[in-house]
């Protein structure tokens, strides 16, 4: 699944270039802030209209939800997000918005992708420094086990006055091992003082939401399962530095290695 991030700037030619992007790249969502209030109503957005979602590709959509700066949609085994707050506004606010997108995101077992413009500053993105909002956004991914997906320094928003990295993308450690590549297209224009991000999801998850899982048959022997038995003490030393999901990788490649396998559809 293919993915383009933009904060529009209100501008409606934007959301034109954004389209030849899509049709360019095979993009199958955009996760948009500040839209052109004309165009960004007539996708899925938020009661003001600061962010939306646009759905180009033909995965099945569960449910959609909307809170006050951020809108989401629920897939068979992901939530995709995209979230907008105003740099103007009050740090009360702010929270009230990351314990409303907490509310949405606990609530589900899935795994989940956030995209947006948050006017928060943190190492964690790239940058040196941190400002208050870049401090409550650290906490709050780690409340709800999400890591960053941006990679290297380049700025997302570059103006006369200055370049940052204020566009942001983050997920649960399942969706960030899944991507493949995370870009800003620096040479692209959008005509829109934010720069245009493309990057893609793969592996697994991609493939459950087209519907095509991949299951594993194994060809167990005697001999096999007394090998792969005797080294269940090494995989499973110091299990406790390790998450669910690297254990269970290292227990299936042992699998591989042991049993070979089948692939099956």
């Amino acid at each position: 699944m293919k993915f383009a991030q933009l904060n529009f700037n209100r501008c409606s030619a934007a959301h034109d270039l954004m389209e030849k992007l899509v049709e360019e790249e095979g993009i199958d969502f955009v996760l948009g802030c500040e839209p052109n209030l004309g165009k960004g109503r007539k996708e899925i957005c938020d009661d003001n209209c600061d962010s939306f979602l646009g759905i180009r590709g033909k995965q099945a959509v569960m449910e959609c939800f909307q809170g006050k700066g951020f809108v989401g949609i629920e897939l068979k085994t992901m939530i995709i997000i995209s979230c907008y707050y105003s740099p103007n506004g009050t740090m009360e606010a702010y929270e009230e918005m990351l314990d409303a997108m907490t509310e949405r995101i606990r609530g589900s077992r899935k795994e989940v992708l956030v995209g947006g413009d948050l006017n928060a500053k943190t190492p964690v993105f790239g940058l040196l420094a941190s400002n208050r909002r870049g401090i409550m956004l650290e906490g709050w991914m780690a409340t709800n086990r999400l890591v960053a997906i941006n990679r290297g320094p380049v700025p997302t928003f570059s103006t006369s006055r200055g370049n940052s990295v204020i566009d942001v993308t983050m997920g649960t450690e399942a969706i960030a091992r899944e991507v493949g590549f995370w870009k800003v297209e620096v040479e692209r224009e959008m005509l829109s003082d934010h720069r245009a991000i493309i990057f893609e999801v793969g592996g697994s998850i991609a493939s459950m939401e087209k519907g095509k899982v991949t299951r594993q048959r194994w060809r167990f022997t005697k001999g096999a399962m007394e090998r792969f038995c005797e080294e269940i003490p090494d995989m499973f030393s110091g299990a406790e530095m390790r998450t669910a999901e690297r254990l269970m990788g290292e227990i299936t490649k042992k699998c591989e290695a042991h049993f070979g396998s089948q692939k099956a559809q």
